[in-house]
């Protein structure tokens, strides 16, 4: 009976120190995220300003999707009041007023509404976790299912070479996965669309556990990533290669050099552009939390973002060196580097040339893959400013935000200290 006392009382012990270990090593993961008075002000004088700003046109919100996404993340991980306020704020004003131009059944705003509502369905996880108004986060989620629901089965969606799917995004997604062979290789590629609807799907779930229409999308999803996703045999992963290589943005990708381009020179088997492909570990991380611990699909995503990640530092990162002492991207997935979108309409005569799209990175999302070696890559990324200025013009490429006035376009965000917390703000999301 002593015996057993005495082994009772001995894991109790343990059981409290484990505790107090955990809630220690957690009060200085958290303390190690706070920001510092001079950060403060950083913060204050882009991202306050940013969230406070009255977004109009479609291309307002498809900016604030990118640039509020690391923000939003480290306000919430960070558990500081303060600034959770000012995103609860943000949303309240955007649930008090019309937003025309976020129409989701017209083709032309469906891309930026959708780059929003990521953004929307991302607050609504972080902020049901918070504690925040139960009513306020319940009417924000019940308009994005209405949105979803009619996107996902009614709206007709667009497809190249072919009239629209009346049936909605569903019988377009289908139609990809059971075509392997159309005119044009990139006719069965997944577009942001898809791949935005999936990720917001895939938060809504975890409001909405028993919805038909979310369980419907999750399982197509799956379904997508298993049957067009690629590991290498060193465990890399990539995402329909070779779909885009007779794409327009593509045709050029064989040159290095904007010089003595006479032709087009596509490369088959080409991965997907390194620009687009930054939203690619949060979506991936979104997935595994959407389906059951232990699942095969769970476990499917959960290797595919290991897959990423080795990718991504063996094929598209690249460090600092002498010539050029700033991190660079390659262009595309596979770690090829050259031109993409030349003679875009934007930018006539011109395209994007090697490393020229590792503006990207700067927006933080690739933090997400959830490393500790991401961190530290972004924490190295914060000691480096104020950049240099040739890396500031390799960071905003060709791209007509160049002429933009806004403090948040690429031009401007390099030098008032925006980019520079958001590199910050990702070196310290957890």
């Amino acid at each position: 009976m002593i015996k057993k006392l005495i082994i009772l009382i001995l894991s109790a012990v343990i059981a409290a120190v484990c505790v107090m270990i955990f809630n220690t090593d957690h009060e200085k993961e958290r303390a190690s995220q706070k920001l510092s008075e001079q950060e403060k002000r950083l913060w204050n004088q882009t991202i306050r300003v940013y969230l406070q700003k009255d977004l109009q046109s479609g291309t307002d919100f498809y900016d604030a999707g990118h640039l509020l996404m690391v923000p939003l993340h480290y306000a919430y991980s960070s558990s500081d009041e303060k600034l959770m306020n000012e995103f609860e704020e943000h949303f309240r004003r955007f649930q008090s007023a019309a937003h025309e131009e976020l129409d989701i059944r017209t083709e032309s705003k469906r891309l930026s509404a959708l780059q929003y509502y990521y953004l929307i369905s991302q607050y609504i996880v972080l902020a049901d976790k918070s504690g925040s108004d139960q009513e306020h986060i319940d009417d924000l989620a019940n308009y994005l299912l209405d949105e979803m629901e009619k996107l996902w089965l009614e709206t007709p969606a667009w497809q190249w070479g072919r009239t629209s799917f009346e049936g909605g995004m569903r019988q377009r997604v289908l139609w990809k996965l059971e075509n392997k062979k159309t005119d044009r290789g990139y006719y069965r590629a997944f577009v942001d669309e898809e791949l935005f609807a999936f990720a917001i799907a895939a938060d809504l779930s975890r409001h909405f556990d028993n919805n038909p229409v979310l369980k419907d999308i999750l399982r197509i999803n799956y379904r997508v990533f298993q049957q067009e996703g690629r590991f290498d045999r060193d465990g890399r992963w990539v995402f329909q290669p070779g779909i885009w290589s007779d794409h327009p943005d593509y045709l050029y990708a064989g040159y290095t050099k904007k010089t003595h381009i006479n032709q087009i020179k596509p490369i088959e088997g080409i991965a997907a552009d390194s620009s687009h492909f930054h939203r690619f570990p949060l979506w991936i991380t979104n997935f595994i939390k959407a389906y059951p611990k232990g699942s095969e699909q769970r476990q499917l995503f959960l290797n595919i973002r290991q897959g990423l990640e080795k990718q991504f530092f063996d094929k598209v990162l690249v460090a600092p060196d002498r010539q050029r002492p700033y991190y660079k991207l390659n262009n595309f997935m596979d770690g090829r580097n050259g031109l993409y979108r030349w003679n875009y309409p934007t930018i006539r005569n011109n395209g994007y040339g090697p490393y020229e799209l590792s503006g990207t990175f700067m927006m933080g999302w690739w933090t997400f893959l959830g490393s500790d070696r991401i961190k530290e890559v972004y924490s190295d990324v914060t000691k480096q400013f104020p950049l240099p200025r040739e890396a500031v013009d390799l960071y905003t490429g060709p791209a007509a935000t160049k002429a933009s006035s806004s403090f948040a376009a690429a031009a401007n965000s390099y030098d008032n200290g925006f980019k520079e917390i958001l590199a910050l703000l990702a070196s310290k999301v957890r």
